[in-house]
């Protein structure tokens, strides 16, 4: 899959959209998927997930208790329901946290609970969904990508089409005249603040 298309890379490296790498150009975006995905430690694909937690420790924070909560998938969408419970049995009939004792880093897939209530030795349980559909148009394109992740993806993506076509380096002009490794520390640099890094965070058991 792509997170971005071929006509943003084209634009990126200041050449027409050319037939003969128009291939290449969607190779090189496939290619980017996988390696920004390794790079902010995310996935893509929409799915819907259910994620238990153990609150093994709270930190008290004036009247309230806190707990960060790292979810296994990034770029959620909507808002995840919460259900908590003193036993793992009891998940299934807890009580439902009100949306406004947690808050949610929806691009790197964090919740950080802010309760007047101490959960410490509570179990969490947490619905929701994530990642991209896939674009009506171009079934090969994720939809609702946001503009810094296809900023990098075009970047990368450059870069690997660079690898592939070497004809097109050397211009003086756009990405093009830059080399593949100094586009993908380029890269590599915006991706530093989104990766999916949450210290000392409490994950699904």
């Amino acid at each position: 899959m792509k997170l971005a298309s071929e006509a943003s890379v084209f634009e990126a490296l200041q050449v027409g959209s050319i037939s003969l790498i128009e291939l290449a150009a969607t190779s090189a975006l496939h290619a980017a998927t996988e390696e920004i995905a390794a790079m902010l430690l995310a996935d893509f694909d929409a799915g819907s997930y259910v994620e238990d937690f153990f609150i093994h420790a709270t930190t008290r924070a004036g009247s309230c208790y806190q707990a960060q909560l790292a979810l296994g998938h990034g770029f959620v969408t909507g808002t995840p329901a919460l259900v908590t419970a003193s036993t793992f049995a009891d998940l299934a009939t807890g009580d439902t946290l009100a949306s406004t004792e947690y808050k949610i880093d929806a691009e790197k897939g964090g919740i950080n609970i802010i309760s007047t209530v101490d959960l410490q030795g509570y179990y969490v349980r947490v619905t929701y969904s994530a990642g991209f559909e896939i674009d009506d148009v171009d079934d090969e394109l994720f939809a609702s990508v946001p503009q810094w992740l296809q900023l990098i993806a075009t970047k990368v993506g450059c870069a690997a089409l660079i690898e592939m076509a070497p004809d097109l380096a050397g211009s003086a002009q756009g990405e093009a005249g830059r080399k593949p490794e100094e586009i993908r520390k380029a890269a590599y640099r915006m991706a530093e603040k989104k990766m999916r890094y949450f210290p000392s965070p409490i994950r699904p058991i």
